[in-house]
């Protein structure tokens, strides 16, 4: 990982002299090397943050030896080396090290909440909800259709369906593109009316709307079918206010939700919904002691570091002791601990 200063100049015998701008031509190494076990730990820390680990992935694949420079798709393989680094380290122990901390952190809480009072009792309104199933025979009927596994299968590749037509939208698309897309769209549309109002006739209203996907799903085919009336009447030529195409737009974004309606199928999404959805307690903890971090060392930031030159001194009428120091070694005016909130904006990016 070794380079003259010249680019002209590849061996390090020839590294010497003056170049064409008659600046002396230095034998140099990266910043990032393995010439010693410690720049090789700092080399692979630094490639496990994935912190512009493209550059560094070149960088070694270009690299010839220690006497000579850097030659390009010298060694294509060591590409895995990479990989292998970014995959393990990067993934498998920086996550193991989360799990740990989060098991930890669940089973303190467990003990903490073992010292509390115990809870009182549930009033009756907590109880679970039980669900009646229907009794007249034409509700019945259409109860059996709606839970049988042929509809379930067929609704199954209506999402599917929806989910590769809407992938062929793009900008100025064919006429042929567009019919064969707004074909699908009225299928799927009037196919998923359909089952809702199967739905809503096999059970009652106050036992349907119980269900969150049951009232998701209903509000979908109303948005979808108002999309409908709108782009019809936008398509018959009456004149309509411009200020209702945003209206038009907002409409035929909502038609994106049809893609979550899988989620009542895909039972391993809803399983991972559903721990998200409990550790979202977890995750907000874990967030306040983040942000408790950062102000911590935010606040020594901007004592410590609050005097560093930042470019925009340089912009300045004024005599300033940054005129003194070279360009590239001032802060940017957005990257610098001049005050807390810009302290806490570098530690962020330092941390991502």
């Amino acid at each position: 990982l070794h380079f003259c200063s010249d680019p002209m100049i590849w061996t390090k015998e020839a590294c010497n002299g003056t170049d064409p701008s008659g600046t002396n031509r230095v034998w140099e190494k990266d910043s990032f090397n393995f010439d010693w076990i410690g720049d090789g730990l700092i080399y692979v820390y630094v490639l496990a943050s994935q912190d512009n680990w493209p550059a560094l992935m070149r960088q070694g694949i270009d690299s010839t030896g220690p006497t000579t420079g850097p030659r390009t798709d010298n060694i294509s393989w060591f590409a895995v080396y990479y990989i292998l680094v970014i995959v393990v380290g990067g993934f498998f122990l920086i996550s193991a090290s989360i799990g740990v901390f989060v098991q930890a952190f669940s089973v303190a809480s467990v003990a903490m909440e073992s010292l509390e009072p115990p809870p009182r009792k549930p009033a009756r309104a907590a109880l679970p909800y039980v669900f009646d199933p229907p009794t007249s025979t034409v509700r019945s009927r259409l109860y059996s259709i709606y839970t049988s596994m042929p509809f379930e299968k067929f609704l199954l590749l209506c999402i599917l369906g929806n989910i590769v037509i809407m992938s062929f939208e793009s900008y100025h698309d064919a006429a042929y593109s567009v019919g064969i897309q707004n074909g699908f769209n009225l299928f799927f549309m009037f196919t998923f009316g359909i089952e809702a109002f199967i739905a809503l006739l096999a059970v009652y209203p106050r036992q349907f709307f119980t269900n969150f996907m049951n009232a998701f799903d209903m509000f979908v085919v109303l948005v979808s079918f108002a999309s409908f009336a709108f782009e019809l009447q936008f398509s018959s030529g009456t004149t309509v206010n411009p200020r209702m195409l945003r209206v038009v737009r907002v409409f035929r974004l909502f038609r994106t939700l049809r893609t979550l309606r899988i989620l009542r199928s895909a039972k391993g999404l809803t399983v991972i919904l559903d721990v998200l959805k409990r550790s979202v307690i977890l995750i907000v903890n874990l967030l306040l002691l983040l942000l408790l971090v950062f102000y911590s060392c935010g606040v020594v930031g901007v004592a410590f570091f609050s005097h560093m030159c930042i470019d925009e001194h340089r912009t300045s009428d004024v005599v300033h002791r940054c005129d003194l120091i070279e360009p590239d070694s001032l802060l940017s005016s957005v990257s610098n601990f001049q005050n807390l909130g810009l302290g806490m904006i570098q530690l962020f990016e330092l941390s991502t």
